[in-house]
């Protein structure tokens, strides 16, 4: 489904989360945690545990990734409205270029 947006590194990743306009939602900081969460599940393969990211998120300890999964300020369900927004921007847009319709 991400076929164009494929993650190969940080900045890709930056910029995925700039599309999905996730910098008016969060700060700065909030942001780069959030990037280097990511990264880390992403190259290790998330498997549910956090020290598992802790091992790749560069200078996070296991509870800093916790309390910030857990405890920071931040609405989710905007963030997850906006990456549902995206989706259906991409299947829409993959539908009108093959001209083939969209099944649910």
């Amino acid at each position: 489904m991400f076929q164009n947006l494929i993650i190969s590194n940080e900045l890709s990743l930056y910029k995925f989360f700039k599309q999905l306009n996730f910098d008016l939602y969060l700060t700065k900081p909030q942001l780069e945690h959030l990037e280097g969460t990511m990264t880390a599940m992403i190259l290790k393969g998330f498997n549910g545990k956090v020290s598992d990211i802790a091992e790749l998120a560069s200078k996070r300890h296991r509870t800093s990734i916790t309390r910030f999964l857990s405890k920071s300020n931040w609405d989710e369900n905007l963030l997850i409205n906006a990456l549902k927004s995206k989706v259906i921007e991409l299947i829409w847009n993959k539908s009108e270029k093959s001209q083939k319709p969209i099944y649910l």
